[in-house]
């Protein structure tokens, strides 16, 4: 985690064992002059242990790098006489330590002729990184009613664990009532909202939460994920990641929601993903909203969420009322059968009700047709 957060690939330290390994990144981050920043890092770490306050003055011993007038940030080779060659803005490959050894650089990059002696390698933070793109916003649900059980089911489940799994088959308003019971409980700017779709890898969940942290004042991630993308390199392994956002996402008081869950609940890594967020759960330091058609095998394991079913006769009435379609309450009870409740095909049938007026005529050919949610989807193709 300090290996990441200081953005040294711990993979690519010297060594084959931990203690070696620690070694070489203290060997290299005091060879970048950083060593305040590694001890800033190791106190908020482990706070139990006194760590110096001051270390003593880094001897100089190799002449200060000064980057070129008039060129753009990025990396320069510099011979021992002083002489600066610009090799652009990209280097692919590793590079490691602060001095390369040898008669030339090959690799990624097209060097005329070749580079004697000892060079210097400087490296400056791409200040053209993008921008990240504005983050999902939490979706509008302008006719919802009624819920009132569901609604304090799980928002108690929220409060206790932290943590609230909304499962169902299609159709039965999950996403509108995780959307509701976002906008009541968290502030639109703390609420991560994500759709999973089907083929989803973890890299895009982590790109968009690095956005959404950036345009909340904590780039850091999605800093360190920009210049390994312009410049070739190779990104920290996914547990890493992982680790860096548990240490971004901690103490915030975010909400994340992971819409449509089950396009990905067989991906093991976005398991490992959510079982290390999930650690944060309960403290109040972190909440989490999931909508699923199945429930995940990792959610079972912890705690068990009743279902999303379909509304009640109550709240079809009270949905009919709001869409302003009146109906003898005969036939809403007759629509309330043949839908099940589904919010999805209530909605259709509302559409095709507003559209035509022709209450009973639709009633009986649902009772005739054989699957109502195609009959209802044709059906609504025809209005549109």
């Amino acid at each position: 985690m300090v290996s990441f957060a200081l953005g040294v690939d711990w993979d690519e330290l010297k060594g084959t064992t931990k203690s070696v390994k620690t070694v070489a990144l203290v060997q290299f981050i005091d060879r970048r002059a950083e060593m305040d920043s590694l001890l800033d890092l190791l106190r908020e770490e482990r706070p139990s242990i006194s760590w110096p306050t001051n270390l003593p003055p880094r001897p100089p011993s190799e002449p200060a790098f000064e980057q070129p007038d008039n060129q753009p940030a990025g990396f320069y080779v510099q011979n021992q006489s002083g002489s600066t060659i610009n090799v652009g803005n990209v280097i692919t490959g590793q590079i490691d330590g602060d001095i390369v050894h040898g008669d030339k650089i090959t690799g990624g990059i097209i060097i005329s002729g070749s580079v004697a002696g000892d060079v210097h390698i400087n490296y400056t933070i791409r200040p053209d990184v993008p921008r990240p793109p504005p983050p999902s916003s939490i979706p509008e649900t302008p006719f919802f009613v009624g819920r009132d059980s569901e609604l304090t089911y799980f928002q108690t489940m929220l409060d206790r664990s932290g943590l609230a799994v909304i499962s169902g088959m299609a159709g039965m308003g999950k996403t509108t009532l995780a959307a509701v019971i976002a906008r009541r409980l968290a502030a639109p700017e703390r609420t991560f909202w994500h759709v999973f779709h089907e083929g989803e890898g973890v890299e895009s969940v982590i790109w968009r939460l690095a956005g959404f942290l950036a345009s909340r004042g904590q780039d850091e991630l999605w800093r360190l994920l920009q210049n390994t993308r312009l410049t070739n390199g190779r990104p920290p392994p996914p547990e890493s990641l992982f680790d860096y956002l548990t240490q971004l996402l901690r103490g915030r008081d975010y909400l994340l929601c992971f819409d449509d869950f089950q396009h990905v609940d067989e991906d093991p890594l976005l398991h490992q993903m959510v079982e290390q967020l999930r650690l944060l759960l309960g403290g109040g330091e972190l909440r989490m909203i999931i909508t699923t058609r199945r429930m995940p095998e990792f959610v079972q394991r912890v705690v068990a969420f009743e279902p999303l079913l379909g509304m009640s006769l109550d709240d079809t009435r009270r949905l009919l009322e709001a869409q302003s379609i009146s109906l003898p309450t005969e036939w809403v009870e007759q629509l309330f059968t043949y839908t099940g409740g589904n919010t999805q095909l209530l909605s259709l049938a509302i559409d095709i009700l507003r559209d035509t007026g022709g209450a009973a005529a639709l009633l009986d050919r649902l009772i005739a047709a054989d699957n109502i949610e195609r009959y209802l989807l044709d059906l609504s193709l025809i209005h549109i």
